[in-house]
């Protein structure tokens, strides 16, 4: 049986922030929340990478999202070439943590940015939640636009 990876979406495998700043510069008012969601680009190598990655490993997708933008996730993740099944959402960015310690007698590998305030363009990294994370033993892997290397170190 394969081990999983509970992968983040937004600023992980899409490009939301990349998105946001080309349309504020468009229009000062533009919110993040506005974000048309089928619009975003992958983000570099991520489409090779868990291509590679899913001939080892189980893909779920772990995202902070409403429960109606299900669908056009799904469309998006099948639209730019990404396994489009085990597709997880949640509120908020702490509910993913109490999404993964449901399932912690599970053996996975959890891969998020683990960042917010993208809106004021500073976005700033989750310090508690990784602490919170750390402090479950959850293994995880923090995004930071390093696709090859998190394939490099999966994929041993």
């Amino acid at each position: 049986m394969k081990k999983k990876i509970f992968c983040d979406i937004d600023n992980t495998i899409a490009d939301q922030y990349g998105y946001f700043l080309i349309q504020k510069k468009k229009d000062s008012s533009f919110i993040i929340n506005n974000i048309d969601l089928y619009k975003l680009k992958k983000i570099p190598y991520s489409k090779s990478s868990i291509s590679k990655l899913s001939k080892l490993y189980q893909f779920h997708w772990l995202s902070a999202r409403d429960q109606q933008d299900y669908n056009l996730t799904k469309m998006w993740l099948k639209k730019n070439g990404f396994p489009c099944k085990n597709i997880n959402l949640v509120k908020r960015h702490k509910d993913k943590l109490k999404f993964l310690k449901k399932i912690k007698t599970e053996t996975y590998i959890y891969i998020d940015e683990l960042k917010y305030d993208y809106e004021n363009k500073k976005p700033k990294v989750m310090t508690k939640l990784i602490k919170e994370i750390k402090k479950e033993k959850i293994n995880f892997i923090r995004f930071k636009n390093n696709w090859r290397e998190i394939t490099k170190e999966l994929i041993f």
